[in-house]
């Protein structure tokens, strides 16, 4: 078992629950204060200024999301008690979570535990009390305007967004009373690039571009962030498109703010961006996406395709045409769906004046894409990477 305990119910729900909170290694460990007190003396001590059971809930989270680290390992039992694990700063999925209950209880906000299987452990029979079908604990907590699920705190990750490997549909909440399963719903996350291209008479390429991070997409992007604040990275990501690129300005928005969307701001020139060929221009448009290859190689497939949360990736880019030149052609617009609205790949372009605009928007809905519907999304996938490779070709004015 994960976190070297194993215990076996096979009962009834509401035992199984019974049971669990008055387990020394599980309901004690937050129901019994000598078991937190010293780290409950540690969070009071701390200058926080709570309005309502919503400040309380984001000041425990920042308090061990700062004060913690975690060890990488699940489980449904604490190994030790929780002052314990304070003093070494280190500790299982479990234990921190226990820590964030111990905390919100005392407070008197409404929490309780949550118990699930990891994407990596295993689905969960929801109609048997087999307790060794878990091996995570994390926490929901009851708010006037709902529910908010707290998971292994990350100062990267909001509140309500649990660790990536939590998101396996359904966890169990442990009430003695009122025991239930709980549906995790994880929200859209979001790439949205926005991009203006000014293109010179020898091709060279001058681009400012606002990239907008949200939920899960925004918790990747502050880690590379924090490991690197100056933004070196985005060169080698941007070359990987665009080699010859010298990035003149990179800027962020709301870095720590882990509730709002992360914003990067770069400005970058590219060398001979736009290829020359006599009287023509050929630019690649699209000058970056998270997407390099088709994850999907196989033409057939014989179980679903499982993706944790929701993603889009929107690209928006206006492109100034340079004096003396015109529009000899433009890529042709793409709208592609997957039955049952699981997804959509919709690529526009338009030619205004001087003035380009092309939209490319990639969408997929369902966390589940069923075997007959594998080679639907291949397709998509394969031709929204084609559409990035398709230049737009300008001409020089007789």
């Amino acid at each position: 078992y994960p976190d070297g305990f194993k215990k076996s119910f096979l009962s009834t729900w509401e035992q199984v629950a019974e049971d669990l909170l008055t387990d020394q290694e599980f309901g004690a460990q937050f129901l019994k204060k000598r078991n937190y007190k010293d780290i409950l003396e540690a969070f009071s001590a701390v200058s926080y200024s709570f309005t309502d059971s919503r400040s309380v809930v984001d000041a425990v989270y920042e308090f061990i999301g700062r004060k913690m680290t975690w060890n990488g390992r699940y489980g449904i039992y604490a190994k030790e008690d929780l002052n314990t694990v304070f003093e070494r700063r280190i500790g299982s999925g479990v234990e921190l979570n226990l820590i964030a209950l111990a905390l919100l209880k005392e407070a008197g906000v409404s929490a309780y535990p949550l118990l699930s299987a990891t994407r990596s452990y295993g689905k969960m029979l929801r109609d048997y009390p087999i307790i060794d079908q878990f091996n995570h604990m994390m926490v929901l907590v009851q708010l006037d305007d709902g529910n908010l699920i707290l998971d292994i705190p990350n100062p990267n990750r909001p509140p309500g967004l649990p660790e990536m490997n939590s998101l396996n549909s359904y966890a169990w909440l442990v009430n003695e009373k009122k025991p239930e399963w709980i549906s995790i719903a994880a929200p859209l996350g979001t790439d949205d690039f926005r991009s203006l291209i000014k293109i010179d008479s020898k091709g060279q390429v001058a681009c400012q571009m606002n990239m907008r991070f949200s939920n899960y997409n925004a918790v990747s992007e502050r880690s590379y962030y924090f490991s690197d604040p100056k933004g070196a990275y985005w060169t080698d990501r941007l070359a990987r498109r665009i080699p010859h690129l010298e990035i003149e300005r990179f800027e962020v928005k709301y870095p720590r703010e882990n509730q709002r969307p992360f914003i990067n701001n770069l400005v970058f020139r590219i060398e001979e961006a736009a290829q020359q060929a006599g009287d023509f221009l050929y630019l690649m448009p699209v000058l970056y996406s998270n997407f390099h290859e088709n994850p999907f190689k196989q033409d057939i497939r014989y179980y679903p395709v499982d993706f944790p949360y929701p993603f889009e990736e929107k690209y928006t880019t206006t492109i100034m045409i340079p004096e003396k030149y015109k529009v000899e052609s433009l890529p042709a617009e793409v709208t592609f769906e997957l039955e049952g609205s699981a997804g959509f790949f919709k690529y526009q372009i338009e030619q205004k004046a001087k003035r380009i605009t092309l939209s490319s928007h990639l969408q997929i809905t369902a966390l589940k894409i069923p075997p007959e519907n594998y080679p639907a999304l291949k397709q998509m996938l394969d031709i929204f990477l084609e559409k990035q490779e398709e230049p737009i070709v300008l001409k020089i004015v007789d």
